[in-house]
């Protein structure tokens, strides 16, 4: 099974393909997965058990903080969920892309 059949689209909660080539006219909320807002404004409180990482695809932590990630040694080499692409996250991407934020310091 590929990487990408595994993954849910970070727009729209299916799996088999990126937010980038989405179809899907609605994001959902990273915290509850419901529609008509962003995590950021989500009425509900903050779960780290709606947190998956998209390198381990382990629930409770994202890519950013990937235990993998840090044991191997490989720091945040992992995919972007967004474009799929190698060397970077979607939170570090130029701010270019519409499917990027950047998360609160």
């Amino acid at each position: 099974m590929s990487s990408l059949s595994r993954r849910a689209c970070y727009k729209c909660g299916n799996v088999g393909h990126y937010a980038e080539v989405c179809s899907s006219a609605e994001r959902l909320c990273y915290n509850c997965k419901q529609p008509g807002h962003e995590s950021n404004g989500c009425p509900l409180p903050r779960t780290t058990e709606a947190k998956q990482c998209y390198h381990c695809q382990g629930l409770g932590h994202v890519q950013a903080d990937c235990p993998t990630l840090r044991l191997s040694g490989t720091g945040t080499s992992g995919r972007c969920y967004n474009c799929g692409q190698p060397g970077h996250l979607a939170v570090r991407r130029a701010p270019a892309n519409p499917l990027t934020f950047d998360l609160p310091a």
